[in-house]
């Protein structure tokens, strides 16, 4: 009885967190390399997903042309996002830290070509919306995302009182932006993307399919009972 009870609290929980996710592109802000620009656009997303720290940021360059995620940036001055405490970094090198290896506090501060939208892109002064490449043994470009096996993830906590529909609003009207500067493009050159916009939360219907399922969680539940009585 226990064990079904503890069950129905995680897929609940599970289905909860998976209805609340969400994936946006990114579009580029420096056109003077389109070609890069091309390749970028068509390799870069990032999942935002409900934690219980807050919210986590997923960035991916699923990689058919060389390039190398090195910078990621948070425009999110007048957004939900607390960056207090620290956001926690992880990454698809968990324990190695030999491919990827990122730190707070990206170098340049800021997402560069940052005036090249309207409004200007505005990293936090604060190193806690930050995060680089480490230049250490290897430099930026091989530390940084540069296979589709590779992810970055930033963890952050929010502010008192939001919650993750606070999150994918603030995406959707631009209180929160996401910069990427992608280095180690086949030309040599450099270019910077700034997140798609998202819809705007709303409430997802439960699938038929979750609802048989949970039926007959219910119905497992009843017939526990049941053995129990007798």
């Amino acid at each position: 009885m226990k064990r079904i009870a503890k069950l129905l609290v995680c897929l609940g929980l599970a289905w909860g967190m998976n209805a609340q996710a969400s994936t946006l592109s990114f579009f580029c802000i420096t056109p003077s390399v389109s070609t890069d620009c091309g390749i970028g656009q068509s390799q870069l997303t990032v999942d935002v997903i409900g934690t219980t720290k807050g919210v986590s940021f997923t960035f991916y360059n699923k990689v058919g042309s060389k390039s190398s995620i090195t910078d990621v940036y948070f425009d999110a001055g007048t957004s939900s996002l607390s960056g207090s405490p620290l956001p926690t970094i992880t990454d698809s090198d968990v324990g190695n830290q030999t491919n990827v290896v990122f730190s707070l506090d990206a170098n340049p501060a800021n997402l560069p070509g940052a005036n090249n939208i309207t409004p200007p892109f505005n990293a936090s002064t604060s190193t806690a919306f930050t995060s680089g490449a480490n230049a250490g043994n290897g430099g930026t470009t091989s530390h940084g995302v540069n296979a589709a096996s590779e992810w970055l993830t930033l963890d952050y906590a929010l502010k008192s009182g939001k919650t993750l529909n606070d999150v994918l609003l603030d995406l959707s009207n631009g209180n929160l932006r996401l910069g990427i500067h992608v280095t180690g493009f086949q030309d040599g050159n450099s270019a910077s993307f700034v997140n798609n916009p998202g819809l705007p939360p709303q409430v997802v219907p439960v699938p038929a399919a979750a609802w048989l399922l949970g039926s007959g969680l219910i119905g497992l539940v009843g017939l526990a009972r049941r053995r129990v009585i007798q």
